[in-house]
């Protein structure tokens, strides 16, 4: 073996590595609706290796590395959402989908997957708040009261 393939051998030891799931951890701990994909672990792990002033034991140091990032949703609560927002009787914009994540984190949210959840908490926030209707919500709405007036009647 060369002293060069030993070098670039003993180097590829010895280089200093992160714990990916501890990245992570720091992101889900900072902004759980942030993806955690690979490809984003990976440029972040790289950065901090380049990067001085930060630990693991205290988050707040990580913090600047991932809003740097500028990661996005994660796919599948982006998607989830998208289906929620897709079938309520609500208009959708950032606003209202700050407020949904917000209310689904306090209210336990854990599957990505679920979208009736979301669509609950759209509609229930929705008619709390007085968000503006989609033209099929707002016609659904009359069809009921309509409906509510015929029969009361």
């Amino acid at each position: 073996m060369s002293d060069e393939e030993y070098a670039a051998r003993r180097y590829r030891a010895t280089a200093p590595r992160i714990d990916k799931e501890q990245i992570r951890d720091a992101i889900r701990d900072w902004n759980w609706t942030r993806s955690t994909a690979d490809a984003f672990i990976e440029q972040i792990s790289e950065v901090l290796l380049r990067g001085r002033g930060w630990r693991f034991d205290q988050p707040s140091t990580l913090h600047p590395y991932f809003e740097r990032a500028k990661l996005p949703m994660d796919g599948d609560l982006e998607q989830s959402l998208r289906d929620a927002s897709s079938r309520s009787s609500f208009e959708r914009c950032y606003a209202y989908d700050k407020i949904v994540l917000d209310t689904a984190s306090a209210e336990g949210f854990i599957d990505f997957h679920d979208s009736n959840f979301l669509l609950r908490i759209i509609e229930r926030l929705g008619k709390e708040k007085g968000w503006m209707m989609t033209s099929r919500g707002a016609e659904t709405a009359t069809r009921q009261r309509l409906i509510g007036n015929i029969l009361g009647a």
